[in-house]
């Protein structure tokens, strides 16, 4: 059996998040991210250590592996995209049930940021301390530069 090295899990259970909850919200579509846990994880809540103990199931995926990157930061036009890993997620099993996707999870995203390298030190320090609880954290904090 393969496993993932602990560096790798904890750069995932650090920059990425469960399934659906990439878009930190209270109340707004609260029932389809519940009804997407429920789907997946048999619960709807609590799926924070489901969804952690997942990741080491990672190496033994054989078939796709779904990232959500929950992001519409440059997307000017028309706003919204940011739902759509929760709503492809959901469109997919509710039309494909027998689906066997490894799902990934998402990109813990903030909303305004894009890329890392067009930040300040203080704004990187600021978002890590609320990201991570650690403004000298090592890892990225904008979705295009977790996903590098």
């Amino acid at each position: 059996m393969t496993t993932i090295t602990s560096t790798f899990y904890n750069k995932l259970s650090n920059c990425l998040c469960p399934p659906g909850n990439g878009v930190f919200t209270v109340n707004t579509a609260k029932e389809r991210k519940e009804q997407l846990h429920q789907t997946i994880f048999g619960q709807a809540v609590g799926v924070e250590d489901l969804w952690k103990s997942s990741l080491n199931q990672l190496p033994e995926a054989s078939k796709a592996v779904i990232l959500g990157i929950a992001s519409d930061c440059g997307g000017g036009i028309l706003r919204g995209a940011n739902w759509g890993p929760l709503f492809l997620r959901s469109t997919l099993l509710e039309t494909y049930p027998e689906l066997t996707a490894f799902d990934l999870g998402d990109v813990r995203v903030i909303p305004h940021l894009l890329s890392d390298k067009y930040l300040n030190e203080a704004t990187l320090a600021n978002c890590k301390k609320a990201l991570y609880q650690d403004e000298h954290s090592k890892y990225p904090i904008s979705p295009l530069s977790i996903t590098e």
